[in-house]
């Protein structure tokens, strides 16, 4: 039977090790179920013999036991530099990644020009991102709001923008490296979200310099979502007592006498108009 990336991994650590005792677990009992070692209790004992066993056994894989067990978290190229069988790579790719997308014919990274592809994205590894050329970093909410920012109707003023989706549970960095960024290459980080308390509290704590924001005048006759704005007490109660930047206070009333919540997706669907946002005092507030 063929060994898995964690028998080879414990395998590397045991022949690596000078104890020959080790507490038991479910890979260990593997290994002593290929003969090489033995459990007793909560323990799991190989013997002189049987650890030249193993590494005679790790010689068969192709792989020297000398070799970092960590040459086995990597992706496929990773491990294909030390074992015969790439496949035993912790995954096809694990390295960071953030969505990008390009507005404007000037937004560079690394010295290159990034394609405007309505309705798509790129997808890029950060470790590998050295310079970003643009006016503006963008974080938006949602993915599908993300995948349709051809459809906003909102006047860039010319200026190229690169807007980095905010993550989810498998893309989580979005925001995080959007941030860093922004302070790394002193680029302006703006933020597009849903138009509810919760995507203000995200927008107000993302460290964005801009909110790009629906024009309310446009919202009057759109039945936003109830359900939304109820289900947010908790970010309407701490949107109440964070203190609001400037004029951005007219939006938080705007939304408590409405008392409902507009998504992203709704408002492009509608063809709601939108404005920047500056979140600093004496600017317009966008009616």
């Amino acid at each position: 039977m063929k060994p898995t990336r964690r028998e080879i991994k414990q395998a590397l650590k045991v022949a690596q090790s000078p104890e020959t005792t080790f507490t038991r677990n479910k890979t260990l009992e593997s290994l002593a179920a290929r003969g090489l070692g033995f459990v007793n209790g909560k323990a799991y004992s190989i013997s002189r013999q049987q650890k030249l066993d193993l590494k005679g056994w790790l010689s068969h894989q192709s792989i020297d036991w000398t070799t970092p067990w960590s040459a086995f978290e990597g992706d496929r190229l990773e491990t294909a530099e030390v074992a015969t069988d790439e496949k035993l790579s912790a995954s096809t790719d694990n390295r960071e990644r953030v969505l990008v997308s390009a507005i404007g014919p000037t937004v560079r990274v690394n010295s290159t020009t990034l394609p405007e592809l309505e309705g798509s994205h790129v997808s890029l590894v950060t470790e590998f991102v050295r310079t970003i050329e643009c006016d503006h970093l963008l974080v938006v909410e949602n993915l599908p709001a993300f995948n349709s920012l051809y459809r906003l109707l909102l006047n860039f003023q010319g200026q190229s923008v690169l807007a980095v989706y905010r993550g989810d549970p498998t893309r989580p960095m979005g925001q995080t490296w959007a941030k860093r960024m922004s302070e790394e290459m002193d680029i302006p980080l703006a933020a597009y979200m849903d138009y509810d308390p919760a995507g203000l509290v995200i927008a107000i704590g993302s460290g964005a310099q801009t909110i790009i924001l629906p024009r309310v005048s446009d919202l009057e006759n759109v039945n936003g979502s109830q359900t939304d704005f109820t289900n947010q007490h908790i970010q309407w109660e701490q949107l109440r007592r964070m203190g609001v930047p400037g004029q951005l206070s007219f939006h938080c009333d705007y939304l408590g006498a409405r008392k409902r919540g507009f998504t992203q997706e709704r408002m492009l669907a509608l063809g709601i108009a939108h404005q920047w946002f500056p979140i600093s005092p004496g600017t317009a507030h966008g009616k």
